[in-house]
């Protein structure tokens, strides 16, 4: 999730209001949401969100704050709820010009701070709801108060609430992750879910969704099904489960359109990338093992497997695996990492001199597997009905090997 800069949290009768850290004022003087104190020296900006969806959905403060700020800004007057903020002025000729939403946003805040020092007291108004995945607002209080000005933040429903409710989903319960539709890949990496995706504004970005789900896991047909959620809390409101290959599909996607991506399959992939990744990083950052070849290596592939068959060993007989202590469980799984590191560490090195790399190795594998299971993965020249035992595997197994042998010119072993 989006998270904003540190704040001060001050708990009111009525809502919370935050506020970004400054000295107490001597005025008795307040705001217009008569939450804070106002120093009339000093420029104020006070943040709302216009919820969700339409003006019935927001906050008697928010409200409040509108009708008693005589100046006032949209980020976007393309919201349903922009008509309850009257004679406002907007940002969105910046995203016609801009050339990326970081560009928008930098000079949003810009603005915003400066229109502070010129008439001394702004309304801004957000889409949603100010606290989530709002990148103006985290960027105003992270740049507010060196800039001399305060910054008052009035909560707001947020699109997730509408959300939650017409999914019937805690998301507390199911542990829902609330990520960025333009960070989608990112966001997911090392994660199963469930995710409540923002910011999926266009068919484009549905399509990126798309893309990155079926390459997260290894067998796209076991993807759950996806829930878009679009123009939720208007008369044209659509929640559509629909199969992960027609999400960029089902409907024209814009800014009120967000996806419910239930928990998916376990997969090794992302594990295995961060290990690639720190092995790449130990390798450059560590001295030894820097200094390590693929001969220098050899001796500790011999020493890890002699430890991982001892810590086998020390499990004891199939019969009593049911029984077996959790010391002697973790010490096997250990041994195994061992055993997985100095594989990880020879692809390495064999990578650094580029003769292959740990996508080759596990390519390999996995085209050995396939070939010499012929049984399983039927092809011309062998009848899978001579499979008919363990020991029918073993023996042709060790058949198909020294066909390779003889193949590679080594001969028969």
């Amino acid at each position: 999730m989006l998270a904003l800069p540190f704040v001060l949290i001050r708990m009111a009768t009525d809502f919370h209001v935050l506020e970004t850290s400054v000295p107490p004022d001597k005025k008795t003087e307040v705001s217009p949401t008569g939450k804070l104190p106002v120093d009339p020296s000093r420029p104020r900006i006070i943040v709302v969100g216009l919820g969700p969806s339409v003006p019935g959905l927001l906050t008697a403060a928010t409200l409040e704050a509108i009708a008693a700020t005589p100046h006032r800004l949209l980020r976007t007057a393309i919201h349903p709820a922009a008509s309850a903020v009257p004679e406002a002025e907007n940002f969105d000729h910046l995203y016609e010009r801009a050339g990326s939403f970081a560009e928008v946003y930098e000079a949003v805040v810009t603005q915003l701070l400066k229109r502070a020092f010129d008439v001394g007291e702004v309304l801004y108004a957000v889409p949603g709801s100010p606290a989530v995945a709002e990148h103006t607002v985290e960027m105003l209080l992270a740049r507010a108060p060196g800039a001399g000005v305060k910054v008052e933040v009035i909560p707001a429903l947020s699109f997730a609430d509408l959300a939650w409710v017409r999914l019937g989903v805690d998301p507390l319960a199911e542990t829902v992750t609330i990520i960025d539709g333009h960070r989608f890949t990112d966001d997911i990496a090392g994660r199963r879910g469930p995710f409540l995706v923002a910011q999926c504004h266009s068919n484009v970005i549905m399509s990126d969704v798309k893309l990155a789900l079926s390459e997260a896991v290894a067998d796209p047909s076991e993807l759950p099904q996806i829930t878009i959620l679009h123009h939720l809390g208007l008369p044209d409101e659509r929640v559509v489960p629909v199969h992960w290959s027609k999400l960029d599909q089902s409907v024209p996607a814009d800014h009120l359109t967000s996806l419910y991506v239930p928990e998916l399959p376990r997969r090794v992939g992302p594990a295995a990338d961060r290990l690639w990744t720190l092995m790449q990083h130990l390798r450059v950052a560590c001295p030894w093992n820097a200094e390590q070849t693929v001969q220098s290596l050899a001796l500790y592939a011999i020493e890890e497997a002699h430890e991982l068959v001892e810590a086998i060993a020390e499990l004891g007989d199939p019969e009593s695996y049911a029984h077996v202590a959790q010391d002697l469980i973790a010490n096997y799984r250990r041994e195994l990492g061992d055993v997985l590191y100095q594989v990880l560490f020879h692809a390495t090195a064999a990578h650094d001199e580029g003769w292959f790399s740990f996508e080759d190795v596990i390519s390999g594998l996995q085209e050995k597997l396939v070939y010499r299971h012929p049984h399983l993965f039927p092809r011309d020249d062998f009848d899978p009905g001579a499979i008919t035992s363990s020991d029918d595997v073993v023996r042709n197994w060790e058949r198909i090997k020294a066909m390779e042998r003889w193949e590679r010119g080594a001969g028969p072993q």
